[in-house]
């Protein structure tokens, strides 16, 4: 596995420490599912990832309500290496998903503008074929 830099890491990402690390907070939600398969795919990739979110968290530690997509994103980065973005247009959830977070780069934009300028902007070719894009819908439960 990689780190941020591209350095292979010393222990590559398992369902098992996914759940280990997770599944106490969100083990019983309805999206708990959701999260082990994105999890489980991005393992089977062997390689940095990207993500993209629309919406991050509002609250931290709001397990059951927000779902935490936002530190569980920055948790698979660091996890596999590569980048993440997340898009709120609140100043007071980009505060709190900054404070939470360490490799994910949280942005204050409204989300719809932002994806219009990511989807305009060609992937660079060397990459291209590297990269796998995981854009999630806003933290109020997709």
């Amino acid at each position: 596995m990689t780190s941020q830099s591209g350095l292979l890491a010393s222990q590559p990402m398992s369902s098992a420490n996914f759940a280990d690390r997770f599944a106490p907070h969100l083990g019983a939600t309805r999206r708990w599912q959701a999260f082990v398969f994105i999890a489980d795919a991005l393992a089977e990739l062997r390689r940095p990832i990207g993500i993209v979110e629309t919406g991050c968290l509002r609250q931290i530690g709001n397990w059951a309500g927000d779902g935490q997509s936002t530190v569980v994103w920055d948790w698979l980065i660091k996890q596999h290496g590569g980048y993440g973005h997340s898009y709120d247009i609140s100043a007071e959830s980009v505060a709190a998903a900054r404070s939470a977070v360490s490799t994910l780069q949280v942005h204050q934009q409204d989300s719809v503008e932002a994806l219009g300028r990511l989807t305009a902007m060609p992937a660079p070719s060397t990459t291209a074929k590297s990269w796998r894009l995981f854009m999630t819908a806003s933290a109020q439960g997709a």
